[in-house]
């Protein structure tokens, strides 16, 4: 194992640092009950996932849904939308034509 392998991942439990950090990273203020709580539910699933990967899986295909079904899509085509899409643009605070107008969300 490399030297970079976290703890959890050589087999071992999160430690109170790591829940901090975790918590951290998560912007979660934690009181101490919290922490210890949320670490003992987060190492009983990585006691799982180790578990799980004790299973020899080498003869199951990978499953992308495990319902079987797959996704139909309908074909993407422009439609009137009459006298209910003039209500709904007439409603707008800014408009262009048929075009609603919306604030920029995304810095540039």
């Amino acid at each position: 194992m490399s030297d970079t392998e976290s703890d959890a991942q050589k087999g071992k439990s999160l430690s109170d640092a790591d829940i901090e950090k975790l918590a951290t990273l998560s912007r979660l203020t934690l009181e101490q009950d919290e922490r210890k709580e949320l670490r003992t539910k987060i190492n009983s699933v990585i006691k799982y996932f180790q578990k799980l990967e004790e299973l020899d899986t080498t003869e199951v295909e990978p499953l992308s849904h495990v319902h079987g079904q797959q996704n139909t899509f309908r074909a993407d085509t422009c439609r009137e939308t009459g006298a209910l899409g003039e209500a709904i643009r007439q409603g707008v605070p800014d408009r262009s034509g048929n075009f609603i107008k919306v604030p920029l969300v995304i810095d540039q």
